[in-house]
């Protein structure tokens, strides 16, 4: 943890150990999850189509108008970006999320919040999956892989790094049928297994006083309310 509250931004970053990238079928089922979950940035005003998004539409704006709502008695919006984030390497990765915000000592409370936020849609994870999100899912990471196979130095990129994580490089169809075997069951599973009562690790560069306890954030991990 680095603390300078004279920082105008802080990041923080809750993260989960998961497997290495060498296992192909759990590497797939992050990424999934990492489609499902999403992000949402203040910048942009997105539809409410991921899970990180929609927490954040529905909690904090009008549902008539769809502006945003004062954080309590703050008429400022202190979260610049929530975002899942997936980083696995051959033998372990790290699954969890990661959230920009000011640093005004006033907005501690509206900063645990988010934070509650971020968890309540990871646990949610390991109880349920809905039809439409999840095939909605699928499709995002099939063009997200596509996407990044555009241009010769991103083929090459990939090449690279299927060779190092899996011994060889698979083809589109391969992947695409290792995605569309993945069952809501299997998410739900995995997601239990990594994250359900898991022990977390927290970081931050900036105002740490605005985090919420580690005792508040692993009790999140098999006590919050969905």
């Amino acid at each position: 943890v680095s603390t300078q509250s004279t920082w105008a931004q802080s990041h923080y970053i809750i993260g989960f150990q998961t497997p290495g990238s060498r296992d192909v079928n759990t590497y797939y089922q992050f990424r999934l999850i990492e489609q499902l979950l999403g992000s949402y940035t203040r910048d942009k005003g997105e539809a409410a189509y991921s899970c990180f998004t929609r927490a954040i539409v529905a909690d904090f704006s009008d549902g008539h108008t769809g502006a945003l709502r004062s954080f309590r008695k703050y008429d400022h919006n202190m979260v610049h970006s929530l975002q899942a984030l997936y980083t696995p390497y051959a033998d372990i990765g790290i699954f969890g999320f990661y959230v920009i915000a000011d640093s005004g000592e006033t907005y501690t409370g509206e900063l645990t919040e988010i934070m509650h936020y971020g968890m309540r849609e990871l646990i949610r994870l390991t109880q349920f999956v809905s039809d439409e999100e999840f095939e909605r899912a699928k499709n995002q990471l099939k063009v997200q892989i596509m996407v990044n196979l555009d241009g010769t130095t991103n083929v090459a990129d990939d090449i690279g790094r299927q060779v190092l994580w899996f011994g060889a490089r698979e083809p589109l169809h391969v992947i695409f049928d290792r995605i569309d075997k993945i069952t809501k069951e299997d998410i739900v599973r995995t997601a239990n297994e990594y994250f359900y009562d898991k022990d977390p690790v927290l970081a931050s560069i900036g105002n740490s006083a605005n985090l919420p306890t580690y005792e508040t954030v692993k009790r999140q991990t098999f006590s919050i309310r969905l």
